[in-house]
């Protein structure tokens, strides 16, 4: 069975969740998409790598409420690969995040997606993403 449509819907989702209107997004729509232990791990440049939190989506969707509330976001898959083996996948996701659907963007990254195969359906494990800078240029061809 050919699981990759499953998995891309999964992640399209996960993107849906975050993007919109000014406006908050529904905490519990975001843990239906995680297994329970489910993580979002943003990262920043640090000296030496990077600098890191890791929030349940709970905890994730409560802070990002607060600045959602106020402005509209939107970011869309650019690119995607994804790879499986068994109940395991993983996903290398270029995104790009603008204040309007149709407006330029305002930052691009990758996202690393970890999903497991969870009673039939494809749930995220973690999500761990870095953004795009003079220093970290996305690659090309994306995804290589």
């Amino acid at each position: 069975m050919d699981d990759v449509p499953a998995i891309r819907a999964t992640l399209e989702a996960l993107y849906a969740w975050v993007s919109g209107p000014a406006g908050r997004r529904d905490p519990e729509a975001l843990e239906r998409l995680f297994v329970r232990e489910g993580r979002l791990v943003p990262t920043r440049p640090a000296t030496g790598g990077c600098s890191f939190e890791a929030h349940t989506p709970e905890a994730f969707a409560a802070e990002v409420n607060e600045a959602l509330a106020a402005q509209p976001f939107y970011e869309t898959q650019e690119e995607t690969r994804v790879a499986v083996f068994g109940n395991l996948a993983h996903a290398w996701s270029q995104y790009a995040t603008r204040t309007e659907p149709a407006a330029a963007p305002v930052s691009r990254g990758v996202n690393s997606v970890q999903l497991l195969k969870v009673d039939g359906a494809w749930k995220v494990l973690s999500i761990a993403w870095d953004e795009e800078r003079p220093d970290n240029p996305l690659p090309r061809p994306y995804p290589p």
